[in-house]
C-alpha cells in the first residue's frame, strides 16, 4: 500500500508540474500577445498631428469625387509626411498621414495638390491605366506648379481647410 501511495504521489507531482508549466506557458503567450498588439497598433511613436478636413470646389461648385487632395510639406528634405485624403462626392475630404484615418498632418507649411484618380471598377479584367479625364486644372496637380499653399498650426484643430480651384 505504501508503494501505491508513493507512486500516486509522484504521478500527481508530475501532473501538477505539467499544469504549472502549461499555465506559465499560456500566461507568457498572453503577455507576448498583449505587447505585440500594443506595439503594432495605433499611432505610437508618430509625431503629434493636427486633424485636417475641408472642401474642394471648382469655381464654387463641389469637386464631385474622383480625386485626392494632398498636403505636401514645403521643406521636402524634412521628416514630415504628406497628408492624403480622398475627395468625397460632396467635395469634402479628411487627411491621413500616419496610418490612422483622419489623423491629419504635422504642424507646418504645405503646398496643396489636387489630382484625379480613377474610380474603382467592379470589373475583374485589368484595364489600360490611361489618363483620367478630370475638371481639375493641370496647375493644381503637382507640387511644382500648384498655387495653393497653407500653414497648419496646433490652434487649427477643428478648422476647415477649403480651397476653390479656378
Amino acid at each position: 500500500m505504501w508503494r501505491w501511495l508513493t507512486e500516486a504521489g509522484r504521478d500527481s507531482g508530475r501532473l501538477g508540474a505539467f499544469v504549472r508549466s502549461a499555465t506559465s506557458g499560456i500566461a507568457a503567450f498572453a503577455c507576448a500577445a498583449c505587447l505585440w498588439i500594443a506595439g503594432c497598433s495605433g499611432n505610437y511613436g508618430a509625431p503629434p498631428t493636427v486633424p485636417v478636413k475641408g472642401r474642394i470646389t471648382i469655381k464654387g461648385a463641389p469637386l464631385e469625387g474622383g480625386a485626392e487632395v494632398a498636403f505636401v510639406p514645403k521643406d521636402q528634405g524634412g521628416d514630415r509626411r504628406p497628408g492624403i485624403g480622398r475627395v468625397n462626392p460632396d467635395g469634402t475630404y479628411v487627411l491621413t498621414s500616419h496610418s490612422v484615418f483622419g489623423d491629419g498632418v504635422e504642424p507646418g507649411d504645405y503646398k496643396v495638390i489636387v489630382y484625379p484618380v480613377a474610380e474603382e471598377s467592379q470589373d475583374t479584367e485589368k484595364k489600360d491605366a490611361g489618363p483620367v479625364e478630370s475638371p481639375i486644372p493641370e496647375k493644381y496637380r503637382k507640387p511644382e506648379s500648384t498655387t495653393l499653399e497653407t500653414s497648419v498650426d496646433e490652434e487649427d484643430k477643428g478648422a476647415d481647410f477649403d480651397f476653390d480651384l479656378e
